[in-house]
């Protein structure tokens, strides 16, 4: 059966319809957002059967689009393994227990910002950043009574900026992949605008720390409180601090982020069993449903008692209902139709900018996932940079910053919804925090201008 291409009007349509029923649905309804995007995509389907489409055109543009998003998912799964086992071993209430001890209120915020971009720049992953680190910093946080919104914005910035600035990094392999490049160009392409916004990101959080942070954080009592519920209930040693060194060891020795992660749970796991006399059976339940805390101290224990294979379950899940509606929402036709239009109208090099960061912000609103929006942007926009004889390293730029950040700022995303559920705050409550994602698209804007402007 020949298929049809929508016209404008009709692709129009369809996307106002997927639209309208995510909305009515994640926001009006309150239904979940996996089963909001099933909604839209059996809609898209009809739809694509009436325009000719077959069911088995759309299925292997789905099982495409999961295929080159399947590193990515084990990550996710380690990332639950990653926050169970440095838990269990000690790492983590170690981490939190020094915090709590050394560092200044005032400077929380600037140091956990470098803290996490480092540490995701020699892991590759801001989803395992957030998951170890960033539990521990928002612990320390907690404790020393430090605005909770800020902390997480201070988090959420560093673990993203560096986990896409990294030789590791899955956004950035599948960016150049997509976009027929290598890693190396889009890392230099990225430097104009990465390195000021490292700066400003520095700056910034500095002055909050001086100006919206008490100096003297919480009181003692509540500090010693929180230290001795941990010193209780955990043997504490500085060789708990070995997992994180196998780490970074290894990140900098430039191992696959999957095999760097799978050693820092596999040594946690060794000193859950040596140090804090854990047994085979007991490590296993934690690896599987999450660590669950008895600290005796209420806050603690509700920041502890996570983690695991299973907490990872939904957000999985809601990976493999947004490709699901990408790939279906794909096939319609709806959005070659309509960025055909878009493009047709564009007459100079440089208008690609907006256009390709406008519909890279609005793919990922629609489809839940950073990946599928880079996926999708590459597609459309891959031969009109041919057309023009533009380096595709550009395009590359573009979509990785702004799905990339997009991904950690949109509630019903798979990052947001990972650093919501670890860190214990609403995306709407840290977003206006997240400095390095507003600065990083405004430089990814004017620099991209600029070159462009030179074409």
């Amino acid at each position: 059966m020949k298929h049809s291409q929508p016209t404008l009007v009709q692709s129009l349509l369809i996307l106002a319809i997927a639209t309208l029923v995510l909305l009515g649905c994640i926001v009006k309804a309150n239904i979940s957002t996996g089963i909001s995007l099933l909604y839209a995509a059996s809609i898209c389907a009809l739809i694509a059967v009436g325009l000719g489409r077959r069911w088995e055109e759309m299925f292997d543009n789905i099982l495409e689009m999961v295929g080159k998003a399947l590193p990515s998912m084990f990550i996710l799964l380690l990332a639950g393994l990653i926050n169970a086992s440095w838990i269990a071993s000690g790492t983590i209430p170690l981490l939190i227990a020094y915090g709590l001890k050394l560092l200044s209120p005032r400077l929380f915020l600037l140091i956990a910002f470098v803290l996490c971009l480092l540490i995701s720049m020699v892991t590759g992953s801001s989803w395992a950043t957030v998951s170890s680190f960033g539990l521990a910093l928002i612990g320390i946080a907690n404790g020393q009574n430090i605005p909770l919104a800020l902390a997480a914005g201070a988090i959420v910035s560093g673990c993203f900026l560096g986990g896409k600035w990294s030789p590791l990094s899955d956004s950035v392999n599948l960016a150049a992949a997509i976009t027929e490049q290598n890693a190396n160009s889009i890392f230099r392409q990225m430097i104009p605008s990465t390195a000021p916004t490292i700066v400003c990101c520095g700056i910034l959080y500095a002055l909050l720390g001086f100006t919206m942070v008490n100096s003297s954080g919480s009181d003692g009592t509540e500090i010693q409180a929180l230290i001795s519920a941990i010193e209780g209930n955990f043997n504490l040693n500085i060789m708990l601090l070995l997992p994180v060194a196998v780490v970074l060891v290894l990140g900098v020795k430039g191992f696959s982020i999957i095999p760097v992660l799978l050693a820092g749970v596999f040594v946690a796991l060794l000193e859950a069993f040596f140090f804090q006399q854990m047994g085979f059976v007991e490590i296993s339940e934690i690896l599987w449903s999450g660590y669950v805390a008895h600290t005796g101290h209420p806050v603690m224990d509700a920041l502890l008692t996570r983690g695991g294979l299973l907490s990872m379950t939904d957000l999985l899940i809601l990976l493999f209902c947004a490709f699901t509606f990408a790939g279906i929402l794909e096939k319609t036709g709806a959005l070659e139709g309509i960025i055909n239009r878009l493009l047709s109208s564009i007459k100079k090099p440089i208008m690609l900018v907006l256009s390709a960061i406008l519909t890279t912000i609005a793919t990922v609103c629609l489809s839940s996932s950073e990946y599928v929006a880079m996926i999708l942007n590459a597609r459309m926009y891959l031969p009109v940079y041919k057309n023009f004889n533009l380096n595709t390293v550009g395009l590359a730029h573009i979509i990785t910053e702004v799905a990339v950040y997009m991904g950690a700022l949109v509630p019903w995303s798979a990052g947001a919804l990972l650093s919501s559920k670890t860190l214990g705050v609403s995306t709407v409550q840290y977003m206006p925090y997240v400095f390095a994602a507003w600065i990083n698209i405004l430089f990814t804007c004017l620099f991209s201008y600029k070159r462009m402007g030179k074409s």
